[in-house]
């Protein structure tokens, strides 16, 4: 892994070093293939980012964790539950904030945010804001690394607790909050049940210690390790490391410049901590992914240059006729990419005909108990003192929507995995026909034209990344009180509590069909198709690179040809030169992936 003595940012570098190579010896080749793929990963490699989340139950002071990280208050913060949307921090020049809605984007000023991300500014999120980014000057955020605030879990506002359980399968580590008062309870223990079993990293924070005694803390301490341990112990892949905390003296002491109060609010050690134990890991998969893709352009590139080199001391004729058999050959590898794509066709059908059989035996189990469930609580409401049809139904509207919620919400977290592991499926046979295939393409040339090159690699993983709102329309207060007029008020209860029942299953049935329906394409369909295209959009531009490199070296060397013997010999040396060059970079490559292998294994 990147450790400190192998600073990420040092071997940024270093990479960044051998794709400026690799662009400038692709430019002068004329192979613009090869040039764009490695400024793209280039440019991804720049900009690669990460989600640093905190989690928590609400009021446990994550927001005023977020702005003493950032070493100024950019969060809203205060005394009621005040995240309701997602909120990102990402490093930027300027200080800005973006609000994405669910039809368009608006720059707005900072100070503003809590009109758009607070429960109090934007309540029920009425303003359908699907998540908010702030771009902050702050030398935490450079690197990739984007801060996640998100709504606190267990508050009366139930559209924040969906939010941030929704949000967990983007986390790629997390850092739990926690209080000392009160300690850690049954509602914390689900959250991080779930966190825990989407094997995500975990540092745990003690935080508000400045509200008890240093033996309090010690104790609160002791009875959090112990109480996580029991009840998820071997479900944590992480280290249980619990970092006692106040963030509110923390952030006290940073913005006054108090530094001797920035260390004793603990939040200094917890920052080594964060860095040590979450950034490297993460930091070291960009460095592997960029390298990887380093080598398979610095091995397409060295066919290209192999190919023009042989191709430069070769009879044309024999040039010409070998060109024309390597276009045959590349018929029947046409041939084997549409059967390929055929089977990615029919492999997405049966994907979607499984979800389709779940989703109705899904129905068929739990549509009545989500009937039964509302109608026990009419029944219950009805009993109530100073009750009337007007509280009742609201109250049961209000119900409807929360079980309907929790009864969906399970089954898109069994289904989710279903939908994955079968996609998975997918992509590694892709991956593997593709090897096949770019193999085959790769020793046809080597035979043509006589030059040995290292073996392709085709790899491809996809993230399932949305977020689900469940659409439930006000049912009982229009259709049965306002509809009604005050008739419905003054109706007999027992009048009442039948028609009462009849909305009740003719409402949940309804509802049950919408939001079935919503979830089966907006959710799963819509996405698992955008993979497939993507699946196939990966498949064509890795062919063409491998194709259009072994064509265009050919057509550089006849156009050399043509020029005369000085001429050839000026570019065989310069194209031996450039050889060189690249496999002195991809020995860079090579040495420094064993180091970092040798060190995670360490």
């Amino acid at each position: 892994m990147v450790t400190a003595a192998t600073d990420f940012s040092s071997m940024r570098g270093e990479m960044e070093k051998t794709g400026q190579t690799i662009i400038e010896i692709a430019n002068k080749t004329s192979n613009t293939v090869i040039a764009d793929f490695t400024a793209e990963v280039m440019d991804k490699l720049s900009k690669e980012e990460f989600y640093l989340a905190i989690l928590g139950l609400f009021k446990r002071g994550k927001s005023t964790l977020i702005n003493a990280l950032l070493g100024r208050e950019i969060v809203p913060t205060g005394v009621i539950p005040v995240t309701s949307v997602i909120t990102r921090i990402r490093y930027g020049a300027d200080l800005k904030a973006k609000i994405y809605f669910s039809g368009g984007t608006e720059e707005v000023p900072v100070e503003s945010l809590k009109d758009y991300v607070t429960e109090e500014g934007n309540p029920n999120n009425s303003k359908n804001v699907v998540i908010a980014d702030i771009y902050v000057p702050a030398a935490i955020l450079k690197g990739g690394l984007i801060l996640i605030d998100t709504p606190g879990v267990g508050s009366t506002y139930l559209s924040g607790t969906t939010t941030t359980f929704q949000f967990l399968d983007r986390v790629d580590f997390a850092v739990f909050v926690l209080a000392v008062d009160p300690p850690v309870g049954q509602q914390e223990l689900e959250l991080l049940g779930s966190l825990a079993s989407k094997s995500s990293k975990i540092l745990f924070v003690l935080n508000k210690i400045d509200y008890v005694s240093p033996s309090d803390v010690t104790v609160s301490v002791g009875y959090c390790q112990k109480v996580i341990n029991q009840h998820l112990g071997q479900n944590m892949n992480s280290t249980l490391n619990l970092y006692p905390m106040s963030a509110k003296a923390a952030l006290e002491g940073r913005l006054g410049g108090d530094a001797s109060k920035v260390e004793a609010s603990g939040i200094v050690k917890f920052e080594a901590a964060l860095k040590q134990s979450l950034l490297a890991d993460k930091e070291s998969f960009i460095l592997e992914s960029a390298a990887k893709k380093l080598e398979k352009a610095i091995s397409d590139l060295k066919t290209y240059l192999n190919i023009e080199l042989t191709s430069l001391t070769m009879p044309l004729s024999n040039l010409s006729a070998l060109v024309e058999e390597f276009e045959q050959y590349l018929t029947l590898v046409d041939k084997r990419k549409r059967a390929l794509f055929y089977v990615l066709d029919g492999r997405a059908k049966e994907v979607a005909t499984m979800l389709d059989e779940d989703l109705s035996q899904f129905k068929k189990e739990h549509e009545p108990v989500l009937i039964g469930c509302v109608w026990d609580y009419a029944q219950q409401s009805l009993q109530e003192k100073d009750t009337n049809s007007r509280k009742v139904t609201n109250s049961v509207d209000a119900y409807l929507k929360k079980t309907l919620i929790e009864i969906y919400s399970e089954f898109i977290r069994s289904e989710d995995l279903k939908v994955q592991q079968r996609f998975q499926l997918i992509v590694d046979d892709a991956n593997t026909e593709m090897n096949q295939i770019l193999g085959d393409v790769k020793r046809k040339a080597e035979q043509l034209f006589g030059f040995q090159s290292a073996a392709p690699s085709f790899e491809v993983s996809l993230d399932f990344e949305t977020r689900f709102y469940y659409h439930l329309d006000p049912l009982f207060f229009d259709r049965i009180t306002i509809s009604s007029g005050e008739i419905a008020e003054l109706l007999p209860k027992s009048l009442f509590k039948g028609v009462l029942k009849k909305r009740i299953e003719e409402s949940a049935r309804s509802e049950f069909d919408k939001n079935g329906g919503r979830i089966r394409y907006e959710y799963f369909l819509t996405r698992f198709n955008q993979a497939v295209i993507k699946l196939r959009r990966d498949i064509n531009s890795a062919l063409d690179v491998s194709t259009e490199t072994v064509k265009k070296a050919v057509q550089e060397a006849q156009q050399l040809r043509a020029k005369g013997e000085i001429e050839v010999a000026q570019s065989s040396m310069q194209l031996n030169k450039m050889l060189s060059d690249l496999e002195s970079e991809r020995t860079k490559l090579k040495v420094w992936t064993h180091r970092n292998h040798a060190t995670s294994q360490g």
